[in-house]
């Protein structure tokens, strides 16, 4: 690393020198600065000289490193803060420590007042999935089951800049750009480093297999005719060569190939290994596309997922990192680790059982593990060959879904009445969603972020979108039946119903908000709702900052408080109402300038002692000069100059030592920030104007050289071009004026001829015979001589400046601007008397220093041979202030810092300040919103799904068999979790039977009426409800109520799909779907094998028929089952097993008292019995 390199950074860093290691780290950093800064301004930056280049570099550099030492600084503080917050919440009045480390994992019913990482993580992606919400409804294609591939195509062409002329994909594609936008700021804002590339249109993505299988050359070739090569510079600012460009490529295959990268945001060198979430997207990208159509056409070929997918994977990763930086700081592992040891030591102390907390620290590490992604396949072929069953299962098994679904609405009254929200309006505005006129306001509940997974949802994943394909078979084979699922699931309803159910809750849950806040301040809030409104998430902070917002207003006048009414709360009205937050951050600024004031007190105290070692030194040199005083000869007059010059170095630094105590202490006295920056200015001013005389004086020794290069550079050139023959010496007439020796030509005339080489040369490069090598050595010193020539404008330029300078050096005062009071100008003089001052200290300590340590000097050899224990001091006192200097230097640097902070940059603090606290208060909200609704709508989240894994990895054998055997139960789980722990958490005995009771009671009411609508839909009469002669027909009724309602109605509809309710046994329930499977299969296969065997008839294709026919998409939709059954199935049912359907309904009616209103014969349709209900 150069010198002068060197000297660049450390001036910019405010140190007097760097040491190796530092030098060896920032090299690498030099150069790819001088990359960065030549995209910038191609042109402009080859028009630079390198010591110009270096220069700009090393400030770059410089301004990067106080940047990241910043950040660094910043996310150490906040991450003291957020864990010291985490560790606070440990002292919780209900739970212990251990249970609160599992609460802020994962949501809980148990209205403990704590959000957890899985909410604020969904809550966050709602939000900005919200605002996406043309995307997503309008991407879908025909009938809603295939992805709009021109749409696409036309999105990726807006992102890359192109006009397509579609207003849609502008305004689609303007939305995602701010959307990315906005995530990558708030991810930055809480630490992140994730750079703006201003050529950035899309996440990209890699598939490993896809890679790998085209391999090392193929893909090289293939990206290399992709990618844009402008964006590939030498930190000279020539392009990479051809060459460079493929081994750059090689170099990224073997990183894709090799390290996973396809599962980061791809198209960033991932090296890995880092704990740190801030840095996890700061990696450089390495592949810069031309234009959309080689994105595309990458995507295409080597793309790991549709784009549906991409968006949503990059939504859905982001949302988590934000998350877990805000709540766990920059490594989340390591800080939930220290959580996990603290309430371990918190609960043992508590002398709570070790076993008990041992579970609880087990399970928040295995939902912590699934959050964070750790829990990765083993295998994906095994693990999508599990999903693809699955799929296969939802679709076959779940088409009376909806029917079952019903109960939910037993679920959403009970959450409503907590809330104090009448069922009515929840159900009236369920109703409202189901209306296929009301389209807008579906739209205004998606962009508010409500059942934003049911909009995504309803995009099938299984048609190509022009994009990308899927690659092998088994993800293939999970792609569609997933797909279809996904579509069986739209065209049962169970999709729109439940999506109607989140908004119609959640709306006018959030209308409570918005008319409560108009009117209620969190101290005039009854004391129930208070508490209510605490232990579900919010708190008084949240309150306040909710009451600034104004609500969104829909068409039926309802006010609705949500995140995005918070995020338009104008910054002053915000931070007017936020004194506290404002003021901690002013204080905390005022802290840092009294910190660095108070350290350098303490210096100056420090120098202040000195002056008695330097006196003993003076007292020590003077007595040695006393001995020289009759001495006459040359050696013994050097000896006596070298003593003094040590005398006078000391002297030096005596003086600069009292004038930077001076100017500290006054700077300690000074409060308005104008004054400050006044006397800093001047302190500057005057140590920096004595030198310009010199500088002009050193200038113009730099441009006589300059000149006498030219010059020679010049003749040596005309000599080489008259050696050539007349052909190529006529290829070099158009540099004619660039060749004359007395020509000066202007700065831009110098560019041009700077761009006319670069052509030239670049067409010679790959050139090997011998008279173009002649051409290109020529053509290579005329653009040494532009450089010098451009190096001569800018010395010339610099001379004429500093002369300028030193004729307006009276003048000073005049340049003081008008505005500036009388005071200031005061402190501006005395600034830069102080400064001259100090200029003078420094420039004597200088020249005493050089003279002393010269090493050519006979005297100072003497002088260290005769007083060697004295010279050792005065150098140590030389070593120990110029480490004092460096010190003050740098502080003085970190108060400048500051001081511009608060003169120039508060408001823009304060604006950061604003955004911190919408992100903090909507994000709490909406998780707010999210977990009340997973209240009222029941779905398997993160917790239950934990559970239901029962701690088997994915992708194994065994973790597929036990997702598999436990499908579908996961429902009934979430809801014996989540209300059974509301339920448990109420105060009193009484208050926790009463919610127990009023849930099961509600839930079983409508589960009779889910039996009875199950009956219709199967094209039988419906059930007797009581019997007065036969009570036990009723208790059999209430038995299946209880198990449609109680948390149950899923699992009893895929116990009954396709089959009759006496076919099932304890172990079908117990081993779910995939038991029954195998069941049947063993029985379809050895049973009848065996059964055959033995001489005895089989039944083997009517069990064929009925295994096949339960596996088909869509053959159980409650509202065509009947139809289907009565049409088709049955039918095929009597050919393969003739009189066995007969036989089965009437044991059907024998046993379980079940006849039918449609008959055999398609036409045999009759009114069915309603009033066998009650006989």
């Amino acid at each position: 690393m150069k010198e002068q390199c060197k000297a660049a950074v450390a001036k910019a860093l405010g140190k007097a020198t760097l040491n190796q290691q530092e030098a060896t780290d920032i090299e690498n950093r030099i150069k790819d600065a001088m990359k960065s800064l030549a995209k910038q301004d191609l042109q402009n930056w080859r028009n630079l000289s390198d010591a110009e280049k270096l220069v700009k570099a090393g400030e770059f550099v410089a301004q990067d490193i106080q940047a990241q030492l910043k950040r660094k600084h910043a996310i150490a503080a906040r991450d003291i803060l957020t864990q010291n917050k985490n560790l606070a919440l440990l002292d919780h009045p209900t739970l212990s420590a251990s249970e609160v480390v599992d609460r802020l994992v994962a949501a809980h019913g148990d209205m403990s007042g704590i959000q957890s990482l899985d909410s604020k993580a969904r809550a966050i992606a709602s939000v900005y999935r919200g605002e996406l919400v043309d995307f997503y409804t309008n991407i879908k294609g025909g009938l809603g089951v295939f992805t709009d591939a021109e749409l696409v195509q036309k999105i990726v062409r807006e992102r890359f800049g192109d006009n397509t002329g579609d207003p849609l994909a502008k305004k689609i594609s303007d939305k995602m750009g701010e959307v990315f936008e906005g995530m990558r700021e708030r991810f930055n804002r809480a630490g992140g480093d994730i750079g703006k590339l201003d050529d950035w249109g899309l996440p990209q993505t890699h598939s490993l297999e896809k890679i790998v299988l085209a391999g090392k050359q193929a893909w090289v070739q293939k990206a290399e005719s992709l990618i844009d090569t402008s964006k590939y510079v030498h930190e000279d600012g020539t392009f990479y060569s051809p060459q460079e460009i493929r081994e750059l490529l090689e170099y990224s295959f073997d990183t894709l190939a090799s390290n996973g990268a396809n599962k980061t945001e791809i198209g960033r060198q991932s090296f890995g290994g880092n704990s740190k979430v801030t840095s996890r997207h700061s990696e450089s990208r390495v592949l810069h596309f031309k234009d959309a159509e080689s994105w595309m056409e990458y995507q295409a070929e080597f793309g790991g997922m549709p784009f549906v997918d991409l968006i949503e994977a990059h939504i859905n990763g982001l949302s988590k990192d934000i998350a877990m930086v805000e709540n766990l700081g920059s490594s989340p592992r390591n800080a939930m680790r220290i959580l996990m040891d603290a309430a371990e030591q918190k609960d043992w102390l508590n002398s709570l059982d070790a076993n008990t907390t041992g579970k609880a620290r087990k399970r928040a590490q295995t939902m912590f593990e699934e959050f964070t992604g750790q829990n990765t396949p083993q295998s994906e072929v095994l693990a999508n060959m599990g999903l693809a069953y699955r799929s296969m299962n939802v679709a076959s098994m779940l088409g009376g879904t909806t029917i079952s679904s019903v109960t939910d609405q037993a679920m959403i009254a009970k959450t409503a009445s907590i809330h104090g929200i009448a069922y009515r309006k929840t159900f009236g505005e369920l109703i409202s969603q189901l209306n296929p006129k009301n389209k807008e306001d579906r739209q205004l509940a998606h962009s508010l972020g409500l059942a934003t997974e049911e909009m995504l949802g309803s995009i099938a994943r299984w048609s190509d979108d022009g994009l990308t394909s899927v690659h092998g078979k088994s993800q293939k084979l999970a792609r569609v039946s997933s797909g279809i699922a996904s579509q069986v699931m739209r065209i049962s309803g169970l999709n729109a119903l439940t999506a109607a159910s989140k908004v119609g809750f959640t709306k006018m849950l959030m209308h409570k908000y918005g008319t409560l806040t108009r009117s209620k301040a969190w101290a005039d809030l009854d004391a129930m709702d208070r508490e209510l409104i605490e232990k579900t998430g919010l708190n008084e902070r949240a309150w306040e900052v909710m009451r600034l917002a104004d609500p969104v207003v829909d068409r039926k006048g309802n006010q609705l408080m949500s995140a995005r009414s918070i995020y338009e709360i104008p910054d002053d009205k915000l931070l007017t109402a936020m004194d506290k937050d404002v003021n901690q951050l002013v204080n905390g600024i005022n802290d840092q300038v009294k910190e660095l004031n108070n350290r350098n007190a303490l210096d100056d105290q420090r120098i202040l002692n000195r002056e008695q070692k330097l006196d003993d030194v003076k007292r020590s040199l003077s007595q040695r000069l006393l001995d020289y005083a009759n001495r006459k000869d040359s050696q013994a007059q050097a000896e006596k100059q070298a003593l003094q010059d040590r005398m006078d170095l000391l002297d030096a630094q005596k003086e600069a030592a009292a004038a930077q105590a001076d100017m500290n202490a006054y700077i300690r006295t000074i409060e308005n920030q104008e004054d400050l920056k006044g006397f800093v200015d001047g302190i500057t001013q005057g140590k920096t104007i004595d030198n310009l005389t010199d500088k002009a004086k050193k200038l113009g020794r730099t441009l006589e050289s300059l000149d006498n290069k030219v010059a020679t550079k010049t003749a040596s050139l005309n000599d080489k071009i008259k050696t050539f023959e007349k052909e190529i010496q006529g290829k070099f007439t158009d540099f004619n004026e660039l060749l004359g020796k007395r020509q000066k030509l202007p700065k831009e005339k110098l560019a041009e001829y700077e761009g006319k080489l670069s052509e030239r040369l670049n067409r010679y490069a790959a050139r090997r015979d011998v008279k173009a090598q002649r051409e290109f050595e020529a053509l290579t010193e005329l653009k040494e001589l532009v450089g010098l020539k451009q190096e001569q404008l800018e010395t010339d330029f610099e001379i004429k400046k500093a002369v300028e300078q030193t004729r307006i050096k009276n003048k000073t005062d005049k340049k003081i601007d008008s505005s500036v009071t009388r005071n200031t100008r005061r402190t501006y003089k005395s600034g830069e008397d102080l400064g001259r001052r100090l200029g003078n200290a420094e420039r004597r300590m200088t020249e005493m220093r050089a003279k002393m340590r010269a090493a050519d000097s006979s005297a100072n050899k003497s002088i260290n041979q005769k007083f060697k224990d004295l010279d050792k001091r005065v150098n140590a006192l030389d070593d120990e202030f110029i480490e004092y200097q460096a010190k003050v230097a740098e502080r003085q640097n970190k108060r400048q810092y500051v001081m511009d902070k608060l003169a120039n940059s508060i408001d823009g603090e304060k604006k950061l300040l604003a955004q911190k606290i919408r992100d903090e208060v909507a994000t709490q909200f909406q998780a707010h919103l999210l977990d009340e609704q997973g209240m009222a709508v029941v779905e398997a989240g993160l917790r239950e799904r934990t559970w239901m894994s029962a701690g088997q990895r994915k992708g194994t054998g065994m973790g597929e068999l036990v997702k598999s055997m436990l499908q579908f139960k996961s429902f009934p789980a979430a809801f014996l979790m989540r209300h059974g722990s509301r339920a448990m958490s109420q105060p009193t005995k009484m208050s926790k039977a009463g919610y127990g009771i009023s849930i099961f009671a509600m839930t079983t009411l409508l589960g009779a009426l889910v039996v009875q609508l199950k009956e219709l839909a199967n094209g039988n009469d419906p059930q007797t409800m009581w019997d007065s002669d036969e009570p036990e027909k009723g208790l059999e009724f209430f038995k299946r109520s209880f198990v449609a309602g109680g948390g149950l109605p899923v699992l009893g509809d895929i116990l009954v799909a396709g089959m009759d309710p006496s076919g099932r046994d304890t172990a079908d329930f117990l081993s779910g779907p995939f038991g029954s499977d195998a069941k049947t299969i063993l029985a379809l296969t050895v049973g009848n094998a065996t059964q055959a065997g033995n001489g005895v008839e089989t039944n083997a294709g009517n069990e064929a028929f009925r295994f096949l026919k339960n596996k088909i998409p869509a053959q159980n939709l409650w509202y065509t089952k009947a139809a289907t059954n009565r049409m088709i199935f049955d039918e095929m049912q009597d050919m393969i097993a003739p009189r066995y359907r007969e036989k089965l309904l009437r044991k059907a009616e024998r046993e379980h008292d079940r006849t039918r209103f449609w008959g055999d014969d398609v036409g045999d349709i009759q009114m069915p019995d309603f009033e066998r209900v009650v006989d």
